[in-house]
């Protein structure tokens, strides 16, 4: 059914997946009267060049820009108690240092003395393997304690420096803006409500229903193109219970952003670099794009051309998505 190339994948799957997503994101949005549409970082990038693509000609569409933001960005720029701290924290984190884990999760990297007084304290040094499953820390609180004065401090460094991107990008200064995702809490939206002090309203392909929690707090829009604040133990589609499949097909090729902090008065982003199994691929995700952005010019241009009312149905392309998901080969040819 669908032929073994990346470029096929991109025009036979991935095109009618996000033209039919783009067509709703251009309904909802302009219904709603939102400002922009930031398409967040790094699936957002194929996300945004497709929505770009098939919205040329159509009357009113909200303009769209590309937002380089991460959870792990947000979450620490909108830290503000222990309670979050811990939070951060609950993410499953596979073997690997405390050391590490402060690094990668917090920014921090605490001094000699203080790693002394920390053994002594906890027990913990920057070498203690640790293991995070299931959001089960055990101990680990008591050390994130004695080091919440240098992580609080660390936040409001990334916090100051997040603002400052955000007003670089125009987002901060619009009246009702909104980012688009694959899904699925609404998680970075929720922070930027808070980081702005505003409503950020936000749309995506899934969501599942504890992205209930950012509507009722901030009071703002979360809506799912595909299914709609799903409860993954009662019923999901595919394209939920496959998400893994669904955002390597829509990965990019740049670098995660971890931070941002400021360098002669501007916001500079610092990025976890990319592993070398994770630039390989960069060919495949590019030929994906490609085909992708083919399908939506062919299918514009019988929009344009042939049937201006065309509506692509979302139907038809979670019915390729789920035959895909389904039919997948157990060994890679």
């Amino acid at each position: 059914l669908f032929p073994v190339s990346p470029g096929n994948w991109g025009y036979s799957l991935v095109g009618p997946l996000l033209v039919s997503f783009s067509h709703w994101l251009f309904e909802q949005a302009s219904a709603d009267g939102i400002d922009c549409l930031h398409f967040l970082s790094r699936e957002g990038k194929i996300m945004k060049a497709v929505y770009d693509a098939w919205v040329e000609g159509l009357p009113n569409a909200p303009r769209s820009q590309y937002l380089v933001l991460s959870r792990r960005s947000s979450s620490m720029a909108a830290l503000s108690t222990y309670d979050e701290i811990l939070d951060i924290a609950k993410t499953t984190y596979f073997p690997n240092t405390f050391g590490k884990l402060l690094q990668t999760r917090y920014g921090i990297s605490p001094s000699q003395k203080k790693w002394r007084a920390l053994q002594r304290e906890t027990g913990y040094t920057a070498y203690t393997l640790i293991e995070i499953q299931n959001k089960n820390i055990g101990k680990l609180g008591d050390a994130l304690r004695s080091l919440e004065p240098d992580i609080t401090r660390q936040s409001q460094a990334e916090r100051e420096a997040m603002l400052l991107y955000l007003q670089s990008t125009g987002f901060a200064g619009e009246n009702k803006p909104a980012v688009v995702d694959i899904g699925y809490g609404g998680t970075v939206q929720g922070h930027l409500n808070k980081i702005l002090s505003k409503p950020v309203h936000g749309y995506y392909m899934v969501t599942e229903d504890r992205a209930s929690m950012v509507t009722k707090r901030y009071d703002v829009r979360l809506r799912g193109c595909f299914g709609n604040q799903v409860d993954p133990n009662v019923s999901a589609s595919l394209l939920f219970l496959r998400s893994f499949d669904l955002e390597k097909l829509l990965s990019s090729n740049d670098a995660q952003i971890e931070y941002y902090e400021i360098e002669a008065g501007k916001a500079v982003g610092h990025y976890r670099p990319l592993l070398e199994e994770e630039l390989k691929p960069s060919e495949i995700r590019d030929q994906i794009m490609a085909g992708a952005l083919q399908y939506t010019t062919d299918l514009r241009e019988i929009r344009q051309n042939l049937l201006p009312d065309f509506r692509p149905s979302c139907f038809v392309a979670t019915s390729l998505m789920d035959a895909f998901l389904t039919n997948q080969s157990t060994a890679i040819p």
